[in-house]
């Protein structure tokens, strides 16, 4: 079952518009709206998709403004960003292997829940200054040991610097507070309670 309370009507009619496009196939939903969809903890408003095959950008660019008036903001070497009618999009190629099979919920394809709290370190290690990526940690780890988190971690970006990643996932002094996303579940949550939560979890490795 979708968790559709989680995104709006729009943007989830665009999500599907897009997923039955031939030109995307191979595209797969991720991020946070792929993860709200799925377990139904926040508000999600942009839309990750990510393929593990070379796309050419201006093609793509070409496809979408003509067939929904798409609004480039950024173009480069398999990547594209831009504006749908207000949503911003990002299709991007991510040529990492995926460690479980993809979701196929009501015509929706997303990335496993392994998957995304995978891209979520990785996106942390990155750039620790989202407070959503922190907050879809802080639900991941309702079920998954942060072991385990780790562990997907290192499976999909086999190589990378996991200690940096580690602590990366309990260093908030570059969040941007100002940024919370609307909650769904636990709209009591607070920054203390997630890092406290965090901090707690790693305690256990």
């Amino acid at each position: 079952m979708l968790h559709t309370e989680t995104v709006d009507g729009a943007t989830l009619e665009l999500i599907r518009q897009l997923q039955a496009d031939p030109v995307l196939e191979g595209f797969v939903l991720v991020g946070g709206t792929a993860l709200s969809l799925q377990i139904g903890h926040r508000i999600s408003i942009d839309i990750y998709f990510f393929t593990r095959n070379d796309f050419d950008a201006q093609q793509l660019l070409q496809h979408l403004e003509q067939k929904y008036q798409f609004r480039e903001q950024y173009r480069h070497i398999n990547t594209l960003k831009g504006i749908v009618n207000g949503v911003f999009v990002d299709f991007i190629t991510h040529n990492y292997h995926m460690i479980k099979p993809n979701e196929h919920i009501e015509k929706i394809t997303m990335a496993s829940r392994p998957d995304i709290a995978a891209m979520k370190v990785n996106a942390i290690a990155g750039n620790g200054t989202r407070v959503k990526d922190f907050v879809d940690i802080y639900f991941l780890l309702k079920e998954f040991s942060f072991s385990e988190i780790i562990s997907f971690y290192k499976l999909k970006y086999n190589g990378r610097n996991d200690f940096h990643a580690i602590k990366s996932l309990t260093y908030f002094d570059d969040v941007n507070e100002a940024e919370w996303p609307r909650m769904v579940l636990e709209k009591d949550l607070t920054l203390k309670k997630l890092k406290e939560t965090l901090i707690s979890k790693m305690s256990l490795l």
